[in-house]
């Protein structure tokens, strides 16, 4: 196993404060000039396409290139040199383009908020008038914004703009309270996050499975890959870890996340496919328990997952609390048995099962008897969990996804007072040689 030691304070930091001014100024002077800021960047766009089709054009003439391969790359010069030109000449129209797609993605979280809504009503669930009332204002801006763009894009530039302020003094903020050692560990207050969108959020696993792929392959050929990847910032023992899990396949892009503690993993998840609706994202809330050990190889192998582990330190009265908590959920559930395993075309639930001793429940009501990818979803549970601890986070706006919860995590990571004291690479690269990602 390799371990290292965290010493990036100073780094993590500066770099932060740096970072959050630099998007902060950048709020201000898009919010003082919006549109010639729009008008600017879409120019400059313009031009970019038209350099590159002289590029293009240049390795034209001066290489011989013949047969398909010509015609392809004389398609791609004039394309270049199209879209280009229609944006210097036309410059409203990339606007008006940019407000459309924005009132797609207006229309889209409305549709989100509706369906939580009518979840929450369904599973009689308190705050399902938030969703509809949020639902609605998406959905009356979105409507403007699509039959009138032109109108009405120097708002959404403005909201973007505010955005970015927000989002830079959060992170210069951050940099501070790390540099001046602020936070004590157990300091676990609930907080208010500006995150990113949650599209950007939706691609957080899949670039840092990338990342670590990079990470753990050997520099040279005859070398051999790390059998095992840890970072630790102190030699405290860890009392609980969230696992979150990445892959190349699927849905799995989106990672999801599940925790561990006392050698048992608790996942939820939409794991009943009778239950399935709305193209899989919707279907009952289905919770499993299962040994640590054994279950983390299967995950590897099954489904070709990396996980992230992080370790948290909590003291006595923070377990006592999640503790209770996990006992209390339990007890709204009753027992669930998937799918016999046949050997083909197994769902998840059934190769697990099989493979891993398991135990599946449903939730019979409340908040968690349905489960809805982008609603009350699988980082919503551990989140819910941990917040009998205090380590919940709080998003300003409703979708908590498991890449913005491995954000805040890594966050919490780098901060030397911050609650995560280890973090552990589980990956299918780290098994040779014997090996198995154990601790």
């Amino acid at each position: 196993m390799y371990n290292t030691t965290m010493k990036t304070k100073p780094i993590n930091s500066i770099q932060q404060m740096i970072t959050g001014l630099a998007i902060c100024i950048l709020g201000i002077v898009i919010l003082n000039a919006a549109m010639l800021t729009l008008s600017t960047f879409f120019y400059v766009f313009g031009i970019v396409f038209v350099v590159m089709g002289l590029s293009k054009l240049f390795t034209f003439i001066s290489h011989k290139i013949r047969g398909l391969e010509k015609v392809d790359s004389f398609l791609r010069i004039c394309i270049d040199f199209a879209i280009g030109i229609l944006i210097i000449i036309f410059p409203d129209m990339p606007i008006s383009i940019f407000g459309i797609v924005c009132a797609f993605y207006a229309l889209l979280n409305a549709a989100i908020h509706f369906v939580n809504a009518y979840i929450k009503s369904k599973n009689h669930v308190r705050d399902q008038y938030k969703e509809l009332a949020v639902g609605t204002v998406y959905f009356i801006f979105g409507v403007f914004l699509l039959f009138s763009p032109a109108m009405y894009v120097s708002v959404v530039v403005n909201v973007i703009a505010v955005f970015f302020i927000l989002y830079g003094f959060g992170m210069f903020h951050s940099g501070v309270r790390l540099a001046l050692s602020i936070q004590r560990k157990n300091d676990l207050k609930r907080k208010i996050r500006i995150t990113l969108p949650t599209f950007v959020e939706f691609m957080i696993p899949s670039y840092v499975l990338g990342q670590i792929n990079k990470l753990l392959q050997p520099t040279q050929v005859d070398q051999p890959s790390k059998l095992s990847f840890e970072q630790r910032k102190s030699d405290e023992d860890v009392d609980v870890e969230v696992l979150v899990h990445m892959s190349e396949k699927g849905f799995g892009r989106v990672g999801h996340v599940d925790i561990a503690y006392k050698n048992m993993v608790l996942s939820y998840g939409n794991y009943d496919p009778s239950s399935w609706r709305m193209f899989e994202l919707i279907g009952d809330g289905v919770l499993f328990t299962a040994n640590k050990k054994e279950y983390i190889p299967f995950v590897i192998e099954d489904s070709a997952k990396t996980l992230v582990g992080f370790g948290l330190k909590l003291s006595e009265m923070q377990l006592q609390a999640m503790s209770e908590l996990v006992d209390c959920v339990m007890e709204n559930t009753i027992k669930w048995i998937p799918p016999f395993y046949v050997g083909v075309n197994d769902f998840y639930a059934s190769r697990l099962s099989f493979h891993v001793p398991t135990n599946f429940f449903k939730v019979r009501d409340g908040r968690f008897r349905t489960f809805f990818v982008v609603g009350d979803n699988c980082v919503r549970f551990v989140d819910r969990l941990l917040g009998a601890a205090g380590i919940d986070l709080i998003k300003l706006y409703g979708i908590i996804t498991p890449g913005s919860y491995y954000d805040y995590l890594n966050a919490e990571f780098a901060n030397p007072n911050g609650i995560v004291v280890s973090k552990r690479i589980y990956s299918s690269i780290l098994e040779k040689d014997g090996d198995k990602n154990e601790k």
